[in-house]
């Protein structure tokens, strides 16, 4: 399914938002000065991605908002923001917006998240921060401005990772528009790509098998088979979750056995693109001291994923671990 919103589509959503027992097509085409057919495929558009529920009333479809998070995220943004045009947020917008997620969005990172060109980045953002709804603390730096638009971007991306999956059941996580699941599943859609734990192996480190692999998906784009930044990443993204030192242990022995091979501006980078800077950080740090010898203590981290961040293992543990699996 292709994730964008369509002008109309958003034009007919907002209509819809304003009518709370409602609306019937044809006089919501009449009120927006549509053909019906228009509105039809509008409405027909909008209730595949959960946005509207379409019911029969007599020969006519009565069409209304949906409860599911991401529809009724959208429409506490409409209903508290009426001066914002529909259309600012249609086609490329919400691509871009996914990108805006996490704290210090480049052009650079909103044109990897939402796979998108660089001028198609600049243009969008230019006519975003135009409407009021994107705001700039740099050159280089762009936010969205108004928390409820936050919220409904966050939920729309969420309900898109989690239809994409398709029949897939999993621990799934959902960052931005990304997608990472663990799943016992024999076979899975083309489109998710072994990573994290999954693929650890091929970068020296002896993971213990079990029956359960880790996918990454983007529901804007083909992903590719990760590099290694990104393998270690996608491992630690999981362990800022969970209340274990498994995932952290893994990307740890990684980071260990290829320090060298690891591009720190890439590492932070891909980690950046998913919000998890802070543990990518303490990584580095952990790996450093132990090689230098200097045991250190991370109590607290600072993403907002899990206030304790990773739980990393002690320097005797990490020992152990080298000269099992490293």
């Amino acid at each position: 399914m292709i994730w964008g919103l369509g002008s109309l589509e958003l034009r007919v959503f907002k209509t819809l938002c304003s009518e709370p027992q409602g609306d019937y097509g044809k006089s919501m085409a009449s009120h927006l000065g549509l053909k019906e057919s228009a509105v039809s495929r509008a409405l027909t558009a909008l209730a595949g991605k959960k946005l509207v529920v379409l019911e029969r009333s007599g020969k006519r479809k009565l069409a209304v908002v949906s409860d599911a998070s991401h529809a009724l995220a959208l429409k506490a943004f409409f209903v508290a923001c009426p001066h914002v045009d529909a259309g600012v947020l249609a086609h490329s917008s919400i691509r871009v917006l996914s990108g805006l997620l996490f704290p210090n969005a480049s052009v650079a990172r909103v044109r990897r998240v939402g796979f998108l060109r660089e001028i198609t980045v600049r243009r969008v953002l230019s006519k975003l921060l135009d409407a009021g709804v994107v705001g700039r603390r740099s050159a280089n730096d762009y936010y969205i401005l108004l928390p409820l638009l936050q919220k409904a971007v966050e939920e729309y991306v969420s309900f898109a990772v989690m239809q994409s999956k398709q029949d897939v059941n999993g621990s799934l996580i959902s960052r931005g528009p990304y997608g990472f699941i663990r799943t016992g599943a024999e076979k899975v859609p083309s489109f998710m790509t072994p990573t994290g734990l999954s693929v650890l192996s091929e970068f020296g480190v002896k993971v213990i098998q079990t029956d359960f692999e880790d996918y990454y998906y983007n529901v804007f784009g083909s992903v590719k088979r990760p590099c290694l930044e990104e393998a270690i990443v996608h491992a630690l993204l999981r362990s800022t979750l969970l209340p274990s030192a498994r995932e952290a242990s893994y990307a740890l022995l990684a980071l260990h056995k290829n320090k060298k091979k690891v591009s720190e501006e890439k590492f932070f980078v891909v980690a950046g693109d998913l919000g998890v800077e802070g543990a990518a950080r303490q990584s580095l740090e952990f790996v450093d001291a132990f090689a230098a010898g200097h045991e250190i203590k991370h109590s607290v981290g600072d993403d907002f994923l899990r206030v304790q961040g990773p739980v990393f293992p002690g320097f005797e543990e990490f020992k152990e671990l080298i000269a099992q699996y490293g």
